[in-house]
């Protein structure tokens, strides 16, 4: 029985061996031409060019609050003369966050508890036209205060909150009164 382990596991390591072999030809330096690319430069170069294409359009948040709600409406425009192309990297297509001002601590982040599929969503906008989400936050069990949201579309090659390169971040600030 250790016989048959010892020679399956032997198999196993020899396809695991030779499956992480090199793909790409050798040249004279004994590189393959996949070492020889640049890859990191083209892809920054691709994601430049898509950050470049994707400040021209135009982000817009305006918000709307009742007596227990607030709803943050996000609105992408496409000013120029050209079709846009923005892809999302998941099915999160935007993030708000809101924290109290007071405490700078986070009462509110829509992506919390909630899952998204791990497909890249794409989406054209056409010239002129105007792209629109909303985002509704139920603050009843908040405390009064003065609170800030920062809110943010996040497409290619900006996805990542975080990122400073995101020309789709705006902060809107809105209080919460006392219950009534």
């Amino acid at each position: 029985m250790k016989k048959y382990l010892i020679v399956i596991s032997g198999i196993m390591l020899l396809v695991i061996l030779f499956g992480c072999g090199t793909s790409g030809s050798v040249d004279e330096d004994d590189q393959t031409q996949a070492d020889s690319l640049p890859a990191d430069q083209d892809k920054q170069k691709n994601e430049g060019d898509g950050l470049a294409l994707l400040k021209k359009l135009a982000y817009d948040v305006t918000s709307e609050k009742t007596d227990n709600q607030i709803t943050f409406q996000m609105e992408l425009t496409n000013p120029t003369d050209e079709q846009v192309k923005i892809s999302f990297p998941s099915g999160q297509q935007y993030e708000v966050i809101v924290k109290s001002k007071k405490s700078d601590e986070v009462v509110y982040r829509y992506s919390e508890g909630r899952m998204f599929t791990q497909a890249i969503v794409d989406d054209e906008i056409e010239p002129g036209e105007t792209k629109t989400w909303e985002q509704s936050w139920e603050f009843k069990e908040a405390e009064p205060g003065d609170y800030t949201a920062t809110v943010m579309l996040l497409p290619e090659p900006v996805h990542q909150p975080s990122n400073e390169n995101n020309p789709f971040v705006k902060k809107v600030s809105f209080s919460i009164n006392g219950k009534k």
